[in-house]
């Protein structure tokens, strides 16, 4: 009996070694130096029921094994079976280790099903990643896996199956599988295990690295239900006042500013690639990056609190032309069940005269965008494949291109027109072939300012061309991030200031008592819907989450999520809900934070029981 007890114990204390091993390989590269010495070696204590759970895991299929072979004479063929099988398994688990560590570097997150939706466009992926930043982990992990493995050996060679008495076997048996079961779930209590257990700190890169990888997967695989609202927290009823609270409050819907001179102007929505508030100097940003934005502000109205509702251009997308908010682990725009129900821009426009086309330098497909975009009545959608031959990375070709090709093109487009055009240039791994007006930063940060810098340039130097055209007095254009970026003051992904981007409307048909002048009210991505068919007296009912930033007689305020967490920005607060911990683990006001803390739950509720529900909605 003691030999099977002591051979689990053994094998799952390897495994506990190896994960404290991942850990700390993770920790080695992303480790911010925010936090103290014993902060970071409690998240060994707070890791350890998750690794438990995981190594239990690894134990179940080898111990039934080991108990079968027990019976029969190829007791001595063990070890070569549990050498292949924990070979594999370890080699499965450091590869997950490798995602973690390269995903991380780009979305400050490990593993997800947000992250894992993307998996079908690995060319996105890999130029996401960073070559030199992948290939140093690749090496490392490799290197781990071959010590790990070789020490495994070391522990096990002599390893033998002794059965004295089957009786005693059978019960020894038994009392690891009760072992094991009851390590799987984290305990005897209630509710088993989650993934909540291992976050412990405000500092999310801490939080993520007790997190172990394999056992995340895991839940990603076993949980598949998208249409369960897990983050429920009080009774629908209550979530449904407290958003009709803030979202009713419609004032009076009639008195807004009214910014166009025109009856039926073009509109021409730009999104720039990954544009964070940081680089942008009317926004109290760096003042040299993105300069010529800066002469634009002098011609249009600048949106001061304008954050972003995501972190990916397909959740800014979204939120923009169908008014719904991003959401932390799903996306909408890969669920044509749910996306079809939604309201979209493109339709409101193509109903009242409008023609609607899409111009892009890279892949259309990517992230589902243009089934969506042709699901709302896309008239033309422009993209990669009219510019074979061009200089590209491996996102798109340079944006120069895409604006010499728009503004050829946009003067033969049906108007009045709705077009929309996004930048790729800026897109991360930002090794883009540009001028290096930026050398002193890190290759990352450098890399980041110098394709804004150069996508800045583009954006103005398109717009001072485009005036000389027929079209451009009759037509108002919305600059808008599609989100933003933790470079270069290397933000996470839970802060409100990363979320932070610019929105600006010029244009030939902006009032000339309105260029040059701001706007103080709080939005997102969401409220560009209702400000913008207000403004172009076309009914806007139908976008229910969205508000008219021009009407100062409404509360203002945005919200965005992140990976299980949800953030809250009003002119009289700003608050940061982590689903996971189940706590705000940020506010500037945590004299009322039980009250922001039921709100933000029931906001985060609201949404996500809206999400859940489109399926089953009538359109």
């Amino acid at each position: 009996m003691t030999n099977k007890l002591k051979w689990l114990a053994r094998y799952i204390g390897f495994w506990l070694v190896c994960f404290a091993v991942f850990r700390t390989t993770f920790l080695l590269f992303h480790f911010d130096g925010k936090s103290s010495v014993i902060e970071v070696l409690l998240g060994n204590i707070h890791a350890l029921p998750l690794d438990i759970s995981t190594a239990c895991y690894a134990a179940a299929l080898l111990l039934i094994i080991r108990f079968i072979i027990g019976f029969t004479s190829a007791k001595n063929s063990f070890n070569k079976i549990a050498q292949g099988y924990t070979a594999l398994l370890l080699g499965i688990v450091a590869l997950l280790n490798l995602i973690d560590i390269n995903l991380y570097h780009v979305w400050q997150s490990k593993l997800n099903r947000l992250a894992l939706s993307y998996a079908k466009y690995p060319d996105e992926i890999v130029a996401s990643s960073g070559n030199g930043y992948s290939i140093g982990a690749i090496v490392l992990v490799i290197c781990i896996y071959t010590a790990l493995l070789y020490m495994y050996k070391k522990l096990f060679i002599n390893h033998a199956i002794i059965v004295d008495k089957y009786s005693g076997y059978i019960v020894a048996f038994l009392i690891s599988v009760t072992f094991v079961i009851v390590g799987i779930r984290g305990g005897l209590q209630k509710l088993p295990i989650d993934k909540s257990w291992a976050y412990y700190s405000n500092n999310n890169s801490l939080n993520n690295t007790s997190l172990n990888s394999a056992w995340n997967a895991i839940q990603l695989i076993t949980v598949t239900d998208l249409d369960t609202n897990t983050y429920r927290y009080m009774p629908q009823a209550i979530s449904d006042s407290v958003y009709s609270a803030l979202h009713n409050d419609v004032g009076n819907t009639n008195e807004f500013k009214n910014i166009i001179n025109a009856p039926k102007p073009n509109v021409l929505l730009l999104f720039w690639e990954s544009c964070g508030a940081d680089i942008i100097a009317p926004l109290g940003g760096e003042k040299n990056v993105a300069p010529k934005f800066t002469e634009l502000c002098k011609e249009g109205i600048l949106f001061t609190n304008f954050y972003s509702t995501g972190f990916r251009t397909d959740q800014g997308l979204v939120a923009t032309l169908s008014g719904f908010p991003a959401q932390p682990l799903t996306r909408i725009i890969e669920e044509h069940s749910k996306f079809d129900k939604l309201p979209n821009l493109i339709t409101s426009f193509k109903n009242n005269g409008y023609s609607a086309n899409y111009y892009y330098g890279g892949r259309s497909t990517f992230a589902n965008t243009s089934t969506y975009l042709k699901s709302a009545g896309i008239d033309k959608i422009v993209d990669e494949k009219q510019f074979e031959g061009l200089k590209r990375t491996l996102w798109g070709v340079y944006d120069s291109y895409l604006f010499d090709y728009l503004l050829k093109n946009m003067s033969t487009d049906k108007q009045p027109f709705f077009n929309i055009v996004a930048t790729i240039t800026s897109h991360e791994d930002f090794d883009a072939d540009v001028t290096k007006h930026f050398t002193k930063g890190s290759e990352s940060e450098n890399g980041y300012r110098n394709t804004m810098h150069y996508t800045d340039s583009c954006i103005y130097n398109f717009i001072q061309r485009a005036k000389k055209t027929t079209w451009y007095a009759n037509t108002i254009i919305v600059i808008v991030a599609d989100h933003g970026h933790s470079l270069p003051l290397n933000r996470g992904f839970d802060e409100v200031a990363l979320h932070h981007i610019p929105c600006l409307i010029i244009g030939g048909a902006l009032s000339k008592n309105d260029k040059g002048k701001t706007n103080d009210n709080y939005g997102s991505h969401v409220a560009l819907a209702s400000t913008l068919l207000h403004q172009l007296k076309i009914d806007s009912k139908d976008y229910v989450y969205s508000k008219n930033l021009m009407n100062n007689t409404q509360t203002h305020f945005a919200y965005y999520a992140y990976d299980d967490g949800f953030g809250y920005v009003s002119a009289q607060e700003q608050s940061v809900f982590s689903h996971l911990q189940n706590k705000l683990i940020h506010t500037t006001h945590p004299q009322d934070s039980s009250t922001t803390l039921l709100r933000n739950k029931a906001l985060l509720q609201k949404i996500m029981y809206d999400y859940t529900q489109l399926s089953a909605k009538i359109k």
